[in-house]
């Protein structure tokens, strides 16, 4: 799970196929401290976010 500890923290801005492979990519990794992701179909983003353990934001906007 990407927490909200030391490294980068990044945002993904649409999650459908690519942007939810690179979500999943960054969750991954070890440098990576948290990873928030958003959508244009929240629920989309809600269950990718609950996958992988990371946060989702509202809009491009609030990451």
């Amino acid at each position: 799970m990407a927490g909200l500890g030391s490294g980068l923290h990044l945002g993904v801005i649409g999650v459908g196929r690519i942007g939810a492979l690179h979500a999943r990519t960054l969750a991954g990794l070890a440098d990576v401290g948290a990873v928030s992701v958003t959508d244009a179909d929240p629920a989309r983003a809600g269950r990718l976010a609950t996958e992988l353990g990371v946060r989702v934001a509202e809009s491009p906007q609030a990451l």
